[in-house]
């Protein structure tokens, strides 16, 4: 009698009912194998479908729920595993009392991207953040309740939540800050559009041996009319973290500026044109710096309002900025440097401290100087008196 000589990869029977049978068996192994190639196929496919909808829905459940007196939402998550990237659209923040139309952050577009070439060589799991047409709105009222100033919460959860590696650049374009006081009939208005922001290096990932190796760009244009541009190196790896800055603002008329004067400071501006151009210098929490203010044809008059703010930082900015307008007639005050200086200390509030530094480097009062003074309508202009101007 014949044996058959069968073996697990391919059956060689001795007679024709054993090689059907081993046929069929090895087209039923090649069948499983294909449906659970093309269900793993599938399974990959519905979870590359499902995990951009899965993280829209978590990103969107934090911004509803975890923000406490703000809520937002995103229209669109976008992945793409091949480039190491994704993609948000329409990111909107607003507070919870207010109406959604008037939020208080809004991104077209942002784009996160792996950079891969430091995982690689580095092991660092760092990004890269591209950001298109955002919008942050600053309203500001004398009812608190109406104020929007995005201070009662720590964006930084909300951020790593949206962001979730380190990131070595950053790029915003096509930006714009708007800040608005609607209280009165005739509504402020500052806005800051065309803004322009690129951060490099900033973890320096490329090693470079300067005392601050990270750089930062940015430019803008105010009331659509002059340009704040400026260029900063910066070394973040300390606790305190160091800088040195310089910024300009150029060719800005003042009376693009008049609402702003009369709400938070008692001023009109007839006619100006302001150009000034400041570096700060910080180091070991130390900071110091100087603003030396430029003016050029100025014709303004000082007024009394009495719904005037006079109890915010921006009124004492705005009053600031008014008292050196107001001495720009004197030469000795034409360009002269206005210097400042602070300490920051470990623990606290970086930004905080610095901008308390530059409102004490102004905080002493600067002789009075007579004002350039014109006869107009409303305004009372007699010799050796200020003009003085009475809103109701």
């Amino acid at each position: 009698m014949r044996r058959s000589r069968i073996n697990d990869s391919c059956c060689v029977p001795a007679n024709s009912r054993l090689k059907k049978m081993c046929a069929q068996q090895n087209l039923n192994v090649m069948k499983l194998r294909y449906k659970i190639i093309i269900l793993a196929g599938a399974l990959i496919i519905l979870f590359r479908l499902l995990l951009p909808l899965g993280i829209r829905y978590s990103i969107n459940k934090h911004l509803e729920q975890d923000m406490k007196s703000y809520t937002g939402n995103i229209e669109g998550f976008g992945l793409s595993l091949y480039k190491g990237s994704f993609h948000i659209e329409g990111l909107r923040v607003w507070k919870k009392d207010r109406a959604d139309y008037d939020p208080l952050l809004s991104v077209d577009k942002m784009e996160v991207s792996l950079l891969s070439h430091l995982l690689l060589q580095q092991k660092k799991i760092m990004g890269s953040l591209e950001v298109s047409r955002a919008k942050i709105n600053l309203i500001d009222s004398v009812l608190k309740g109406n104020q929007q100033f995005g201070e009662d919460y720590d964006w930084r959860q909300s951020f790593a939540k949206l962001v979730p590696w380190d990131l070595e650049s950053v790029k915003i374009t096509d930006s714009n800050l708007l800040f608005v006081n609607r209280d009165y009939k005739k509504p402020v208005q500052i806005s800051v559009d065309n803004i322009f922001i690129s951060a490099i290096n900033i973890h320096n990932t490329e090693n470079v041996q300067r005392r601050f190796p990270s750089q930062l760009l940015f430019s803008g244009r105010v009331q659509r009319d002059g340009w704040v541009r400026g260029s900063a190196q910066f070394d973040i790896s300390k606790e305190l973290p160091s800088l040195n800055a310089k910024v300009e603002l150029t060719s800005l008329h003042l009376s693009k500026l008049n609402n702003a004067f009369i709400l938070y400071g008692p001023y009109y501006f007839l006619n100006g044109e302001l150009n000034m151009y400041s570096q700060v210098f910080m180091k070991d929490g130390n900071l110091r710096g100087y603003l030396t203010p430029f003016f050029k044809n100025v014709e303004a008059v000082k007024i009394e309002w009495n719904n005037r703010i006079s109890k915010s930082y921006l009124s004492e900015s705005v009053q600031s900025l008014g008292d050196l307008v107001l001495n720009s007639s004197s030469k000795k005050a034409h360009g002269r440097r206005y210097t400042f200086s602070g300490q920051m200390i470990s623990g606290q509030e970086p930004w905080s401290s610095f901008w308390s530094s530059i409102r004490n480097g102004f905080a002493k009062p600067t002789p009075k100087r007579p004002m350039a003074l014109r006869k107009k309508k409303g305004v009372i202009a007699e010799k050796g008196k200020e003009p003085v101007t009475t809103l109701r």
